[in-house]
């Protein structure tokens, strides 16, 4: 279990989003103990201690991705934290996959926040980390991904534009309401 954060030292944090959830990694690296802590949604993933060597990589996955957090002098003193997944600077991940995957979060009746995301390529659809059954139908100008949540009839509308810079426009459609994507989330 994660103590308290005020007792943790943490110097460099990430949050990703993957079709299995959204994830916070933060690492904490104490630079006189050589200390290397890993947490992944605030539960401790990885501990070294006493490492002689400051610089480094720690190698782990989170769902089906590859990831490798380096550790660079910066400097005279100073250390740079870097994250890659799957071979891709963090940074260059996430903006190669705002093509690749739309995300919606939903407050659920508990009160709660529900993310579906849907991957264009392949149009299948996450549920709070979990892939959902859903059956493709062809519609006039595009397809419809149709799948249930709670209970609940949701889809996924994915219509032509009519314009090639645009490409396909995606509605999320729960119940009555139509969902706008989350842009923060991406």
């Amino acid at each position: 279990m994660m103590p308290p954060l005020e007792r943790r030292s943490i110097v460099a944090s990430w949050k990703i989003i993957i079709p299995e959830g959204e994830f916070l990694v933060e690492f904490e690296h104490g630079t006189t103990s050589g200390k290397r802590v890993l947490w992944i949604n605030g539960n401790e993933y990885l501990r070294k201690e006493w490492m002689f060597r400051l610089v480094g990589s720690e190698n782990f996955r989170i769902g089906r991705y590859e990831c490798k957090l380096d550790v660079e002098p910066d400097g005279t003193f100073g250390l740079l934290y870097l994250l890659s997944i799957n071979g891709q600077d963090i940074g260059e991940f996430q903006e190669v996959n705002k093509k690749r995957w739309i995300t919606w979060n939903v407050n659920s009746s508990e009160g709660k926040s529900d993310t579906i995301l849907f991957e264009k390529d392949t149009m299948d659809v996450w549920f709070n980390g979990n892939k959902i059954d859903c059956e493709v139908q062809f519609i006039d100008g595009g397809n419809q991904t149709q799948f249930s949540i709670n209970g609940t009839v949701g889809a996924i509308r994915s219509i032509s534009s009519g314009n090639k810079k645009v490409g396909m426009i995606h509605q999320f459609i729960l119940g009555d309401e139509i969902l706008q994507p989350d842009t923060d989330s991406k």
